[in-house]
């Protein structure tokens, strides 16, 4: 799917993303699927799956898997342990910024596109399975409903909005000026 023409490439495809890694096949059936999460879903893919879309196949079919991980994804009744989960996603995301030195990544570094998808997941995570509002996967709609539900201050919640767009923006020409999937900007001449 990766594979470079003359024409460009296809899309870009992240294989070792699986439920067990290299290991594991591309694609589970529903029910191997649901299982998996059960009993071994991890907090990382918790917060992966809110982001999750069907993209191919039958749309029925993906609707019907997505209505069986919702409870996965979103917990009715969020625990100290949850909570506790999130800090340390964020202190591990901190740690390896800095271990890699990728200030100058704008997808990954501080004050990245990440970050801020990560204080909306962060709400998601925290009221979604009590609020189907919070179960968007439009990062918009999110900060829509934060502002709108007083959780942060609208002005905050417009620094967000505007820096988010900025920093596509800017990953949009990274990407098109090379014809790469980059994020880090160029040391300048």
């Amino acid at each position: 799917l990766g594979d470079i023409s003359d024409d460009g490439f296809l899309c870009r495809d992240v294989m070792c993303v699986r439920t067990d890694g290299q290991s594991c096949y591309v694609m589970l059936r529903v029910a191997a699927t649901e299982e998996y999460v059960q009993t071994q879903g991890r907090d990382w893919e918790r917060y992966a799956m809110i982001k999750a879309r069907v993209v191919a196949g039958e749309a029925s079919d993906g609707t019907e898997l997505m209505k069986l991980l919702r409870p996965f994804t979103f917990r009715k009744y969020v625990d100290f342990s949850t909570l506790e989960s999130l800090r340390k996603m964020k202190i591990l995301i901190n740690r390896e910024t800095q271990r890699k030195n990728i200030s100058k990544n704008i997808k990954i570094g501080f004050g990245g596109i990440r970050e801020i998808e990560f204080i909306a997941q962060a709400f998601q995570i925290i009221y979604g399975g009590r609020d189907v509002r919070f179960q968007s996967q439009a990062l918009k709609d999110i900060l829509t409903l934060i502002e709108k539900e007083l959780l942060l201050p609208e002005s905050e919640v417009e620094k967000l909005r505007e820096s988010y767009k900025f920093l596509r923006n800017i990953e949009h020409i990274l990407q098109g000026m090379q014809d790469l999937q980059t994020h880090m900007l160029p040391n300048a001449k």
